[in-house]
């Protein structure tokens, strides 16, 4: 039987995933932490957080050390402490719990994420990237997006096999003499291994190369909830956390359903049917302005304010995005200066006149005003506050320069 150890030390988690204490002795103090000869605390991999906890010299109990991660390394599997060890640990016999609430939930998420993969395979036959495994939501990441009629028979059926109660066995193997059965329905890449292999299995559902610890029935995960997916990625909450987001889901449908004075089932299409309508009225709205724009930038084209050969136009479009403005003025006439404020709300100076430069203009503003802003000879802006007492300020200082 392949061995059930990280080089020195025991991987007691393989042996049994639902002890909850254990003894062990210290063979090093690093300067990250200790190693034993053997652990229940399962170290981070695989998409799945380590293990916390404590663990204490054997006899006194009352100077625990604090347990924050455990990680493998080249020196072994490491369990770092909130506090650097000291070298007293060495040779000690320690006594270790686990935080058993984080280990279980971890476990029924793990298990979680098999199953749903699995029936993803199922329906979709797309294959799972990588997973992040947390006590409150799993997030899967696909190889390619998912239809959304697809994902939600792979979640229905997903919920299915959870109330089925199928048994979750882990078995190691080497790959010499794997079944042939089994590596025919294996999910996992049997050539990036060495020659020993931890095989996971869902009875009648799936079998995947696994090292993670996972709970014995598919009934003890308890129930899923999608809270989100998008593109490739898929987010879902299980048992009691399920369950509440579940309940609030419900509520806030039946609250929006009235809002919108249909039934819970109508509530999707009547969004989109909003959602469109708005975006109309979007257009309509941006296509008024633009002839609004045109009317009133023509208009102001008419009567510029004139200092000698110069024509100075000023007018506050701070209901005009930038582009729009731009695009009604058209074409500019030499010997011009244009002073707008525009939606954000920003300050926009153009210029035409060699000699007068926009950046320039700006640049005086922006350290008359603390504020931020830059451009080209041709074209600058600034970030302002107040509108019209930004165009006087901007004003003033193109009168000082003519």
């Amino acid at each position: 039987m392949p061995s059930l150890k990280e080089k020195k030390t025991d991987l007691l988690f393989w042996k049994n995933a639902y002890l909850k204490e254990f003894t062990a002795k210290v063979i090093a103090v690093l300067e990250k932490g200790i190693v034993l000869d053997q652990t229940l605390f399962y170290p981070r991999g695989g998409g799945q957080p380590s293990d916390k906890g404590w663990l204490w010299i054997e006899g006194d109990k009352e100077h625990k050390f604090k347990v924050v991660s455990v990680i493998k390394t080249k020196e072994g599997i490491v369990h770092q402490l909130a506090n650097s060890p000291p070298q007293k640990l060495k040779d000690k016999q320690v006594l270790g719990t686990i935080d058993w609430n984080r280990r279980y939930a971890l476990m029924r998420a793990h298990s979680s994420q098999h199953l749903f993969s699995a029936m993803i395979v199922k329906f979709a036959g797309i294959e799972t990237q990588k997973a992040d495994i947390r006590e409150k939501e799993v997030k899967i990441h696909l190889e390619q997006s998912i239809p959304e009629e697809v994902l939600q028979k792979a979640f229905i059926e997903t919920n299915k096999v959870i109330q089925s109660n199928k048994t979750i066995t882990a078995n190691h193997f080497s790959v010499a003499t794997l079944p042939i059965d089994i590596e025919k329905k294996l999910r996992g890449d049997l050539e990036t291994k060495g020659k020993e292999v931890r095989i996971v299995s869902i009875t009648g559902i799936d079998q995947s190369l696994c090292g993670g610890i996972h709970c014995k029935t598919t009934g003890e995960i308890g129930f899923i909830f999608l809270s989100d997916f998008k593109g490739e990625t898929i987010a879902y909450s299980l048992g009691s956390f399920a369950i509440n987001d579940f309940a609030q889901a419900n509520i806030d449908l039946i609250a929006c359903a009235k809002m919108l004075a249909a039934q819970p089932t109508e509530v999707r299409s009547r969004i989109k049917t909003l959602v469109e309508e708005r975006d109309e009225l979007e257009r309509e709205k941006r296509e008024i302005s633009q002839i609004g724009l045109t009317c009133l930038i023509q208009r102001l084209k008419e009567a510029p304010i004139k200092k000698d050969r110069v024509r100075i136009f000023t007018e506050n479009f701070e209901f005009a995005e930038r582009e729009y403005v731009l695009k009604s003025l058209g074409g500019l006439p030499d010997n011009s200066l244009f002073v707008f404020v525009v939606k954000g709300p920003l300050l926009l100076v153009l210029s035409t006149i060699p000699e007068l430069s926009a950046k320039e203009l700006i640049n005086e503003f922006i350290e008359e005003t603390g504020t931020k802003g830059g451009g080209s000879p041709k074209i600058a802006q600034a970030a302002v506050e107040e509108p019209n007492r930004a165009i006087k300020v901007i004003t003033k200082i193109i009168e000082k320069r003519l």
